[in-house]
């Protein structure tokens, strides 16, 4: 009889040794076992590689029926910052850089956590705005595809090495990341890199 062959897509995240929580180092050595037993696993990204066969697959493809038509000539001269707000993204050092100058900042999307949004809410002064909302999917296209930049103010130690839906998203957008130059140079793309 033939043997059963083991196909899994596998993220990095899980990986990554969460020392802060019990569960995941609990977790941690699991996943591993699991994995040493693949014979073959799905990485979202070519520099994710595990220690069995490895083939990659982006998260997003360019599909230009989905995107072109949101693309707009003439775009807007802000910064956005949309998407989930989660505890993963320096707003406040974000914050920080705009509201001094006069190049406007525009934060749109859900906040997972309300006592952060409101320690968020008083960092803000014009240019910058704050809406606490979600986005469906066109909005934020629609979004994207006016603004010349869109910020991804990602922390390092929450985010290294891996991949950004909203980065891929943007490009597709013609809206210029505005990023920090790991994530930039990790996925292989342009932008606005910032250390």
């Amino acid at each position: 009889p033939r043997q059963a062959r083991i196909l899994a897509t596998v993220y990095s995240r899980q990986f990554r040794p969460f020392r802060q929580a019990l569960l995941n180092r609990m977790i941690d050595p699991l996943c591993q076992k699991g994995v040493n037993r693949l014979d073959l696993a799905v990485s979202n990204h070519p520099h994710i590689q595990f220690p069995v066969q490895t083939h990659w697959m982006p998260d997003y493809f360019y599909r230009p029926e989905r995107y072109t038509r949101f693309v707009r000539q003439t775009k807007a001269e802000q910064v956005v910052c949309a998407g989930i707000m989660r505890s993963d993204k320096d707003l406040s050092g974000l914050i920080a850089v705009f509201r001094d100058g006069d190049f406007p900042l525009r934060i749109v999307g859900r906040f997972k956590d309300r006592l952060w949004r409101e320690q968020v809410t008083q960092e803000i002064r014009p240019p910058v705005t704050l809406e606490d909302r979600f986005l469906e999917p066109e909005e934020f296209n629609v979004l994207l595809g006016q603004s010349r930049f869109i910020a991804l103010p990602y922390k390092q130690k929450d985010y290294q090495e891996r991949t950004s839906g909203i980065l891929l998203e943007a490009v597709y957008l013609d809206c210029i990341p505005v990023a920090p130059r790991y994530l930039l140079e990790f996925n292989g793309l342009c932008g606005v890199g910032y250390d």
